[in-house]
């Protein structure tokens, strides 16, 4: 997953927005629409769903983007296992 913060982002290959509304993580893609109850500090970000599953990403730096050659210096958030 990346998260640009022009509030868009990729997430498994597909073009998303993403916002925080009614204190909820919204990302929203051409095919769906997710929300998620979230917590996050300054490199962890975990997701939890409405079940209770949560997913975690660690923040990192991202030196080259997925979908071009050009180096950028956007942040990317891995999943973590």
């Amino acid at each position: 997953m990346e998260l640009f913060k022009d509030a868009t982002g990729v997430v498994e290959g597909r073009t998303v927005e993403w916002n925080v509304e009614n204190k909820r993580f919204i990302l929203k893609s051409s095919l769906e629409g997710m929300a998620y109850n979230y917590e996050i500090s300054e490199k962890k970000l975990t997701l939890v769903m409405d079940n209770g599953r949560t997913e975690t990403y660690l923040k990192s730096k991202n030196n080259k983007s997925k979908n071009s050659e050009s180096t950028n210096s956007e942040n990317q958030i891995k999943r973590l296992p």
